[in-house]
């Protein structure tokens, strides 16, 4: 993952949150575009959580992977996905 890809990520119009999976094991979501402040370094952001002063500091570059949740069809394709 780029950085540029991650930040991409932060700016879509409409926002989807989104999970960073980073290097460590360790996981960060993503509930708002809002909960993403970027630092004047541009591989650096900090991502709040929970509270309104909560949050991890993340170097991009330990970023491995992002994921969306994405919504069922419909019921008949969430059957199928638990058999």
């Amino acid at each position: 993952m780029t950085a540029e890809q991650i930040v991409a990520h932060c700016h879509n119009t409409p926002f989807r949150p989104f999970t960073m999976f980073l290097a460590d094991g360790r996981s960060v979501s993503v509930a708002g575009a809002d909960c993403v402040t970027f630092d004047d370094d541009p591989r650096i952001v900090f991502v709040y959580v929970g509270d309104a002063d909560a949050g991890e500091t993340i170097d991009l570059g330990l970023v491995v992977s992002l994921r969306r949740p994405e919504a069922p069809t419909d019921d008949h394709t969430v059957a199928s996905a638990e058999r």
